[in-house]
């Protein structure tokens, strides 16, 4: 099926259909009863457009996360990707040492985002642990694990300093313009996802 080693791989919720990144920035579905590829849209027994189907999805790239990527991508820039358990956020690693939190499902060109670094070098891996309370990233060159207290906010405006502070306290927080999140805060109006931080563990 793929050209190129497989990066991700995803189980829809019924576990009937399974989707597949490769390196050459491939999305491949497959019917996994009768072990067979799916081409078309009506073979599948769901859609794989919709972000219901895959849960907590992991993979890169489809529909659902289109807007994680940066301009300029080379395809390969962001390394992993997992959405939390109420299914509104996602939190991605890249090759850039930053942990992201994006809104999910995120289909928006420039998508807002909230980014954390610590690490020195790529992010290899990041996933929620069970019950999102924490994040749990892990680097490449720096052999580094880090975690990182996962929060809520009534603000969305709140000042940055405060939505993220790594071990040593030092300020690492980078966001999208305030106007961008003024316009995002009114688009969420009422739904939790637009008051949801990170902290670095050990932060009160």
């Amino acid at each position: 099926g793929h050209t190129s080693y497989i990066t991700h791989i995803d189980f829809s919720a019924d576990s009937r259909m399974l989707a597949s990144n490769c390196g050459a920035s491939e999305i491949l579905y497959w019917d996994v009863p009768n072990k067979t590829q799916l081409r078309a849209r009506a073979e599948m027994p769901q859609d794989p457009n919709d972000p219901r189907t895959w849960g907590r999805m992991t993979c890169v790239l489809g529909f659902p996360v289109m807007g994680i990527w940066p301009d300029f991508s080379d395809g390969t820039d962001v390394n992993a990707l997992h959405v939390n358990q109420e299914g509104d956020i996602c939190v991605t690693a890249d090759d850039f040492g930053e942990v992201k939190l994006f809104n999910f499902p995120c289909v928006t060109e420039d998508a807002a985002f909230r980014a954390y670094r610590g690490h020195s070098s790529f992010v290899n891996n990041v996933a929620f642990v069970n019950g999102d309370s924490h994040v749990i990233s892990c680097g490449s060159a720096d052999l580094t694990v880090m975690q990182w207290k996962f929060t809520y906010d009534v603000d969305v405006l709140k000042p940055m300093k405060n939505a993220m502070k790594l071990f040593s306290g030092v300020n690492a927080f980078k966001t999208a313009s305030k106007g961008a999140l003024r316009k995002e805060a009114q688009v969420l109006k009422g739904s939790s996802a637009a008051s949801k931080f990170m902290k670095g563990y050990g932060e009160e």
